[in-house]
């Protein structure tokens, strides 16, 4: 089995196992796969990982979960056993179903965006966990500190509003996120002006639900007075499939259909996908949320929301200054955080950013 591992997957999978989980000898590991018609996961990631658990003195178990609707309706087999293990790793989509949601158990929780062995061994896994946690914990604190924020895309977005301290920033994940790859979701109930929709609309993963894919063939502008939809413009028939779109989704969950509960855009420059967006989107958004290249807004129903708004190449500021600068994180810049990255061996590799994102 050792075989299995070559020096990259070790190194990657070291970082995920120590660095991010916090892993030691005698530890119990579950890896929660799944192997469904909408799987996103590859199942041999598993095996991987179960084999660098054992090299690390670890005990590994795995358990492929079956497809769930959402998540309170984490199945018992699955339950029974994350309450009993030290450490439990979702290689699924029901840790992505989990992330707003406690779970049961005094373990570690992690979910894992490895589709396939290939991220594993890239640098995406690679990066020093520890380099990337402290970039955005720092990101965290300084965009809570601010008091306004705008942010424009080239299609035409261009929505601005106050930020209200710490209560900007949303209470972070039940699940700790490998890589990192995002901050937690931003309130957007003060956030006002135009908002383009384009290219489709999608689930965020939260509850798996049919039709939850919807093509835009022309882009339509949403107009927001703090955080709700008071109009929307564009090709009539276009405008009305939006709608029902909106009111379909929340008749299911409850809540509101034209609000939009919160935002964020993706911090790990070395997110990549193979393929095009368009083979499988809603698998391509469950990896690229992670791009600077990619900001997506949570909408409709109860929060976080079940409909999510794909932006790309935005520039987000907070007072006047440039957090994401066209699909970039320009915090990066900073000096203070070059200083940060250089205290971890290999980190400068999170400063290369990859564009190849599937569009």
């Amino acid at each position: 089995m050792r075989d299995l591992l070559d020096d990259d997957l070790r190194d990657g999978a070291s970082n995920l196992l120590l660095d991010c989980v916090g892993m030691s000898k005698g530890d119990d590991v579950l890896l929660v796969g799944e192997d469904h018609r909408r799987a996103f996961f590859d199942t041999r990631v598993c095996q991987v990982l179960a084999t660098a658990v054992r090299e690390l003195g670890g005990r590994p178990h795995i358990v492929i979960a079956p497809e769930t609707e959402g998540p309170e309706n984490v199945p018992d087999e699955v339950a029974h056993v994350i309450d009993r293990m030290d450490h439990t790793i979702f290689v699924s989509r029901l840790g992505d179903q989990l992330r707003f949601r406690e779970i049961e158990g005094s373990g570690t929780k992690t979910m894992c965006y490895l589709h396939d062995i290939e991220y594993l061994r890239n640098a995406f896994a690679r990066v020093p966990y520890g380099a990337l946690r402290e970039v955005n914990e720092l990101l965290q604190r300084e965009i809570a500190a601010r008091q306004h924020c705008r942010i424009t895309c080239p299609e035409g977005t261009d929505l601005s509003g106050p930020v209200s301290g710490d209560a900007a920033v949303l209470e972070d994940f039940s699940v700790r996120l490998f890589p990192v790859m995002i901050v937690p979701p931003i309130e957007a109930g003060g956030l006002s002006g135009r908002l383009v929709l384009s290219r489709w609309l999608l689930s965020t993963s939260t509850h798996l639900y049919e039709d939850s894919f919807l093509t835009l063939p022309v882009p339509l502008f949403v107009w927001l007075e703090e955080g709700r939809i008071v109009g929307i413009d564009g090709e009539a028939e276009e405008v009305d499939r939006v709608r029902r779109h909106f009111e379909s989704v929340a008749s299911r969950s409850g809540g509101e259909a034209f609000r939009i509960h919160s935002w964020h855009a993706g911090t790990n420059p070395t997110t990549f996908f193979h393929g095009r967006a368009e083979d499988d989107i809603e698998k391509w958004a469950d990896m690229v949320f992670g791009s600077p290249r990619y900001t997506h807004f949570h909408a409709c129903g109860i929060a976080p929301g079940d409909v999510s708004i794909s932006l790309f190449d935005t520039t987000v500021t907070f007072d006047g200054e440039d957090f994401w600068k066209c699909g970039r994180l320009a915090f990066l810049d900073r000096p203070e955080v070059r200083d940060l990255l250089g205290r971890y061996p290999g980190a400068g590799r999170a400063l290369e950013m990859r564009c190849d994102i599937g569009i």
